[in-house]
């Protein structure tokens, strides 16, 4: 809003406003804040309603702003199927958003490593593409599954213990403060299952054979006119890299939605490994190692 404000750029107001109306969908019937929403992999949080409302409390700071500038700017969206193309990189955070009028797409290039309490397994590629007209999300993201839409998964190389170890080991002892913290809550249950669930989700499964594109750390990017390509290896969960492979992965926007071409350039890929369509996708052509789809 202080953007809007001191330059008088409406598209600044217009992000501040649907910022706090997302915020505000988030929000339970009694109005009790909540971190996100029931999907695939998603969990309790550890931490706590009163954590997010005293966060709400420095964005209430501009709800005079806010409202103010509800009442001047304009909600129309550009009509579908429109030829109104945008591309914006972030390098410093190595994510891109390219759009036009029927589709806004996320695409992230190199991230840091994750394990199974921070960061995101989602990279090299689409995090998020939300359809303009309804605001559906077009590609489902799960934080814990292997599989994901919208990327290449399998099995590659054998199982290593080192590798588990050293994405999630670290990660032990903070389940024990986990556990406390629930222990002290009156959740005994949750409190002797906590240990055992970082254990499987942060140490064997990142030692696991499972790779994906999605848990690769270093892909090159190409910015092109009307879009991004990534190159990335697949890569185990920890993110190391598959040795010998490297796929082209093209995401562009038409006018008419989300272009996407994904092609094998490196070896030939291992048996078990597959592409997953996004189940909203449609004009799916696809071969053993090519594969073309749109999203709108």
């Amino acid at each position: 809003m202080s953007g809007y404000r001191l330059f008088a750029r409406s598209a600044y107001g217009r992000a501040a406003w649907r910022a706090q109306r997302a915020w505000a969908e988030h929000l339970e019937p009694s109005g009790r804040p909540r971190s996100h929403m029931e999907g695939p992999g998603r969990g309790r949080s550890y931490q706590c309603p009163l954590f997010w409302a005293a966060h709400a409390a420095w964005s209430a700071r501009a709800l005079d702003d806010l409202e103010a500038a509800r009442d001047v700017l304009s909600e129309v969206e550009p009509g579908t199927g429109q030829l109104e193309l945008s591309l914006t990189w972030f390098p410093a955070a190595q994510l891109g958003r390219i759009e036009d009028g029927r589709v806004i797409a996320w695409v992230r290039g190199a991230r840091p490593g994750f394990n199974v309490h921070h960061g995101s397994p989602h990279g090299a590629g689409l995090i998020r593409v939300q359809r303009r007209t309804d605001g559906a999300d077009l590609v489902e993201r799960c934080r814990h599954g292997g599989t994901q839409e919208g990327e290449w998964s399998g099995y590659a190389g054998f199982p290593s213990a080192m590798r588990g170890l050293r994405a999630g080991g670290a990660e032990l002892r903070f389940s024990l403060w986990l556990s406390r913290v629930a222990w002290r809550a009156g959740r005994h249950k949750d409190a002797l299952k906590v240990p055992a669930a970082v254990f499987a989700r942060g140490v064997l499964a990142p030692a696991s054979r499972r790779v994906s594109t999605a848990f690769g750390l270093a892909p090159t990017i190409q910015l092109l006119a009307d879009g991004v390509q990534l190159t990335t290896p697949l890569a185990w969960r920890d993110g190391a890299p598959v040795p010998g492979t490297s796929l082209e992965r093209t995401y562009r926007v038409d006018g008419d939605g989300l272009d996407v071409r994904e092609r094998s350039v490196g070896r030939v890929l291992p048996r078990s490994v597959h592409f997953a369509a996004p189940r909203a996708a449609t004009a799916v052509e696809r071969t053993a190692d090519d594969v073309r789809y749109r999203l709108r």
